[in-house]
């Protein structure tokens, strides 16, 4: 859910010790303001290396991989990250229909739902029912 700490963790088993880079989306992801990677070596086969988002946001979606290389080779690691946003504006798709017809448009949500007109709230009344 949006807010929530999120953390990947990897553990390869290499010798010699890999370099180990993060990626999502098949952009490198650095530490920062954001993230924080960290790679420590347990053992001389063994390095667990982690992913930390302290506050995740919808933007945070997508397919996270670990990609561990030395000069034996590379292995990768995949995790898909989906976020709960419950204020996430979902577009709907055009809907052409004859004036004076009715319409139906239909919605799957967990948790309250506000329909939009050109960005202003919908409201029930003798025309339309939510």
């Amino acid at each position: 859910e949006v807010g929530d700490r999120v953390q990947f963790v990897c553990r390869i088993h290499a010798q010699p010790k890999p370099s180990v880079i993060w990626m999502r989306n098949s952009e490198e992801v650095v530490s920062g303001n954001k993230s924080v990677i960290t790679t420590k070596t347990m053992d001389e086969t063994t390095t667990v290396s982690k992913l930390v988002i302290e506050s995740v946001e919808s933007e945070d979606e997508g397919m996270y991989v670990c990609l561990a290389t030395n000069v034996a080779g590379s292995n990768i690691e995949n995790a898909a990250l989906t976020v709960n946003d419950p204020n996430k504006d979902i577009p709907v798709t055009s809907v052409s229909i004859l004036e004076g017809d009715s319409v139906t448009l239909a919605c799957v949500a967990a948790g309250p739902v506000t329909w939009n007109l050109d960005q202003v709230p919908l409201s029930p009344g003798s025309r339309l029912v939510i």
